[in-house]
């Protein structure tokens, strides 16, 4: 029972309306973000958002304060909305001693106030709230009804429309050091959310602070997929997940059974958030700093590279990438970033069942047996023969080439970072140029295959190679199905395993055509490497993205989108469905060899 039962008749309604007045406080908080962040405001204007950003903060802290007198369980209300009390009370705090609170923020940011964390707060999470509104009221029009949106279409604007955001914001007056095209800002955010990394401007140079924060935030999205992100906020503040959620996330991360899609949505957060910031801890001290003496801006580019290591995005804030003497040297930084991004292309599915056989090795799960599934050795498998393929083949093309000074470990080491980096990662602590034909043609292969399903990499995904050469070699050997680990795998994988490989060919070998006749002049391993790397959304380049032509760029961006997206979900979502026939036609066997 809550402190006053007599009020509780009317909770419902108090509770709608201060719903509607929260949603209505983070539509402002949008609004008061872009216009305090992202321009150059007059003295006037910028009096008007001072104004409006504290009282923002005042209504919010009150709306949850009589929120409790009308919860018929206090403690439950409590554990649901945890984060909003938290940043109410912190508000009273401030209100009451603002400069305690002030000197605690400026540990991290000089210029960070507690007012500027909460408006960002209701600003991103209304803004994914305010995403699937809309999207749930397009889908109830009449015309979008006849369309029959399914999962693969919704998962493909999912990656569309914060490219079209991300565009308008890379575009804000304060998010670039000078005003930048629209066809860069466009190839800029296509690249940050299909974590290739590919650049026409240094991100180090050619963005501000702000501007930094929305292209490290777009590689998170892109990481992560706007669709997770969007049914996550939303759940997190209603606290449930609708079928229709469950639906597309099952589709989206290949999960049978509906009822596990919330508890590995949780994982995919926990994991991500905890994985990213241990590294970002560990390469702000492999650098030889220490939390003693924090310098924030030092662990804000750990962060980044965190960020953009685990999500296999590529982005550096480094100059010349991470070839500084310095890092080379250094191997701790490296050898960190190379952790980061097996994990992050090893999927959400396989670190989900390594914590699940962790909490049975700890006795915290209540089945009797645990096995991994068949999906997580075949990963396992298939990214350990590629890191060892990559390492030694690498090594022994560059030893007596590009690598001819460096001592035998010094060789080793930089082959296996290659090996790692070039499975849609796109990091390089050394410059791509030297590299030999031969070893650039082994990196080519590597950018093709990739990292693996519903991870955050790219390429025709290991899985899918492994599968293939296995049922080569069943085929072989003249036996009539293909088994590993004790299990079939199914026809229907081997199937979609060889169309993908096929669909992959088509497509490189058209686009490569394509750019072969639109930059002519430019050398063309160096084209093919272009082509493949923004395919496999590796962001590895020769260093010709920069001077490609205009209409070159609109390509690449299109190669990136339909590399990140899949060219199978691309013909699935354009391709009408044709009918099963209710009988079987008489088998003929053709001549194939």
């Amino acid at each position: 029972m809550g402190l006053f039962p007599s009020l509780r008749k009317y909770r419902t309604i108090i509770f709608q309306h201060l719903d509607l007045l929260v949603t209505f406080l983070g539509l402002t908080s949008i609004a008061v973000c872009l216009l305090r962040y992202g321009f150059n405001l007059s003295s006037e204007v910028e009096g008007w958002v001072r104004i409006i950003s504290p009282l923002i903060l005042v209504i919010f802290t009150i709306q949850e304060m009589v929120r409790i007198p009308y919860t018929d369980q206090v403690v439950a209300h409590l554990k649901d909305r945890w984060f909003e009390i938290s940043v109410a009370l912190v508000g009273l705090f401030y209100f009451t001693d603002s400069e305690i609170v002030r000197d605690y923020f400026r540990v991290f940011h000089p210029e960070v106030e507690l007012i500027d964390v909460v408006l960002i707060y209701l600003a991103i999470s209304h803004f994914f709230v305010l995403l699937k509104t809309i999207t749930q009221i397009l889908r109830r029009l009449r015309y979008l009804e006849s369309l029959s949106l399914g999962p693969t279409q919704i998962f493909i604007l999912s990656f569309l429309v914060p490219i079209g955001i991300g565009t308008l914001l890379l575009k804000l007056p304060k998010a670039t050091v000078e005003s930048i095209s629209w066809v860069d800002a466009l190839f800029t955010a296509t690249s940050s959310i299909c974590v290739t990394g590919l650049v026409v401007l240094p991100t180090d140079i050619a963005f501000t602070s702000l501007g930094k924060v929305i292209i490290c935030g777009l590689f998170q999205i892109g990481g992560l997929g706007m669709m997770t992100l969007t049914v996550f906020f939303s759940s997190f503040l209603s606290g449930h997940l609708g079928v229709g959620e469950k639906t597309m996330l099952s589709n989206w991360l290949s999960v049978k059974q509906l009822g596990r899609v919330s508890e590995l949505l949780t994982h995919i957060f926990v994991f991500t958030f905890f994985i990213e910031m241990i590294g970002a801890i560990g390469l702000y001290l492999s650098g030889g700093h220490s939390f003693a003496a924090f310098k924030p801006f030092v662990f804000y580019e750990a962060v980044f590279h965190s960020i953009s290591a685990f999500c296999n995005a590529g982005f550096s804030l480094s100059p010349s990438e991470l070839t500084q003497a310095g890092v080379v040297s250094n191997k701790g930084y490296p050898s960190i970033i190379m952790i980061l991004i097996i994990l992050g292309g090893l999927g959400f599915p396989v670190i989900s069942n390594f914590w699940r056989w962790i909490q049975f090795r700890l006795g915290r799960l209540r089945e009797g047996c645990f096995s991994f599934s068949v999906h997580t050795k075949l990963v396992v498998l298939s990214t350990t023969i590629l890191l060892v393929f990559g390492t030694f083949a690498i090594y022994l093309l560059e030893r007596n080439s590009s690598f001819a000074d460096l001592s035998t470990g010094e060789t080793f080491f930089h082959s296996l970072f290659w090996s790692v980096t070039s499975r849609t990662a796109g990091f390089n602590i050394w410059p791509t140029e030297a590299l030999s034909s031969s070893t650039v043609f082994v990196l080519i292969g590597l950018m093709w295959i990739g990292a693996s399903p519903s991870s955050t990499g790219g390429g025709v995904k290991n899985v899918t190679v492994l599968v293939a050469f296995m049922e080569v070699i069943s085929q072989i050997k003249g036996k009539r199905s293909v088994t590993i680990f004790g299990r079939e795998i199914s026809q229907d994988s081997i199937r979609r395993a060889f169309t993908m490989i096929f669909l992959s060919m088509i497509m490189l070998a058209s686009s490569v055509f394509i750019i072969l006749f639109l930059e002519p002049h430019i050398n063309r391993v160096d084209l093919v490497f272009e082509v493949v790397s923004a395919w496999g959304t590796v962001g590895l380049s020769r260093g010709i993205t920069a001077d490609l032509q205009i209409h070159t760029k609109f390509f690449i961006s299109a190669i990136m989108i339909i590399g990140r997206v899949g060219i199978f979900s691309i013909l699935i979502s354009i391709v009408r469905k044709g009918r099963s026939a209710k009988y079987e036609l008489p088998k003929e066997s053709i001549i194939i060899h």
